[in-house]
């Protein structure tokens, strides 16, 4: 669509939206004003930034009355894993999840995936904390949120094969990757690492059509070697499990762009709307769930805007150049700026060739890096403390542990922060490029 329709048509969403969460949605009745006649929607809709953003503490203080709208019964209800905080857990519709199948399709189509080709997922989202022990004693995943992780208009295409992960045992996943010759591979981006490099160097090769990497950090590094490796373009979808999925990859390689079409998506620096260029945290308003309308939503997740106009794929949907990770997911600078996760992590993978680490932020001026075992000789500690000292401005103290093998199969965050944002209100507004 051209912009200005496209607009059009998002105004006129919007508006329907604003009108019904009113009326029937006792939080957004007080939050938008008392009283029906004392809305104006189409007002509201010309002037989205004047409304009031809600958090995932308001959701989560007034769900389910404050937010569910009676009449309908709900078709699924979606809430995130917890391991970057509170898991906010929303009620969706069937027009709602009609969207999200629809757009994760389109997605698929645009990448250039197509339902009858060998789909092999490794996608074990509940996995990771539901485990019993295997014959041996050794703890092993039971079961996992999705049967089949891969939905195509709400179904399993009929030749989707699911890989379970088995930590610390790349290599046997490695070699059932290889005999089952995938067209089209999808994982969380750190897993199929270990794999890609399990298959080096067991001297196998498996090449694909597609490679789909997404529910964790996927750094510049990563993505070129899963696509060396498999022999294909790396995609990714980013999102919310409140809100679904919000932004894809361009086809065309530029970034991600948004999707303005079913949903409403502010970059916002504070209350203000980030700058091209400029990092901010995605606001994001439904417009197809009126079963619990989320109404400039905080995700808590934060992307780089891009500064390009136009597309070369011809799409108007707007773009972003970079998903920077959560709100902890950085370190905090001399001056209270962020360092974002996904420069630091791509530039210690590639400078001095760690993968599966984390460096923890304990305190203002105290930092734990967590190293393999096989790593903890190897690399030259000095040199990354320097690194870590310049980037933050600060002289840290750095300490290392040995990083359990359980614990990198969980959720890659290769950059935490633990202090506690609340204590840095002010000066956690502006960012920094490493």
């Amino acid at each position: 669509m051209k912009r200005r329709d496209l607009e059009e048509m998002q105004r006129a969403k919007l508006a329907r939206l604003l009108k019904f969460a009113h009326e029937y949605a006792p939080y957004y009745r007080k939050k938008l004003g008392a009283g029906t006649a004392g809305f104006d929607p189409d007002s509201a809709a010309l002037n989205l930034e004047l409304l009031p953003t809600t958090t995932k503490e308001d959701f989560v203080s007034n769900y389910p009355g404050g937010f569910v709208v009676g009449g309908e019964r709900p078709k699924a209800i979606r809430g995130g894993s917890g391991t970057s905080g509170s898991s906010a857990l929303v009620p969706h519709s069937q027009s709602s999840l009609d969207v999200r199948h629809a757009l994760f399709l389109r997605f698929l189509l645009l990448s250039g995936m197509r339902p009858w080709g060998r789909i092999v997922t490794m996608w074990i989202p509940e996995a990771y904390w539901r485990r019993e022990p295997d014959g041996e004693g050794r703890m092993r995943p039971t079961t996992s949120l999705y049967g089949y992780p891969v939905w195509i208009l709400g179904r399993p295409p009929p030749n989707v094969r699911v890989l379970k992960s088995l930590p610390g045992d790349p290599e046997s996943e490695a070699k059932a990757l290889h005999e089952l010759r995938p067209s089209y591979l999808f994982g969380r981006p750190t897993q199929l690492r270990r794999v890609s490099r399990a298959l080096t160097s067991m001297g196998l090769d498996v090449k694909t059509n597609g490679v789909y990497a997404s529910a964790e950090m996927l750094t510049r590094n990563c993505q070129s070697e899963l696509s060396s490796k498999f022999g294909a373009r790396v995609h990714s979808a980013i999102g919310s499990s409140e809100t679904g999925g919000w932004g894809c990859t361009c086809p065309a390689g530029a970034g991600f762009h948004l999707y303005e079409d079913y949903m409403v998506v502010e970059v916002l620096r504070g209350e203000e709307r980030a700058l091209p260029g400029e990092v901010g945290e995605v606001v994001v308003t439904h417009l197809h769930n009126f079963l619990c309308p989320l109404v400039r939503y905080r995700t808590g997740d934060y992307v780089r805007l891009s500064t390009r106009e136009g597309c070369a794929c011809g799409s108007s949907l707007p773009l972003i150049d970079a998903f920077e990770g959560r709100e902890s997911d950085c370190l905090v600078d001399a001056d209270g700026r962020r360092v974002w996760a996904n420069e630091l992590a791509d530039h210690i993978e590639s400078e001095f060739g760690l993968v599966d680490f984390q460096v923890v932020q304990t305190g203002r001026n105290e930092i734990l890096l967590k190293l393999m075992k096989k790593d903890v000789d190897e690399v030259s500690l000095g040199r990354l403390k320097d690194y870590l000292d310049s980037v933050t401005g600060r002289t840290l103290k750095m300490s290392t542990v040995e990083r359990e093998q359980d614990d990198i199969w969980r959720k890659y965050r290769p950059v935490v922060n633990t202090l506690d944002p609340r204590s840095l209100v002010g000066q956690y507004q502006s960012t920094r490029r490493v």
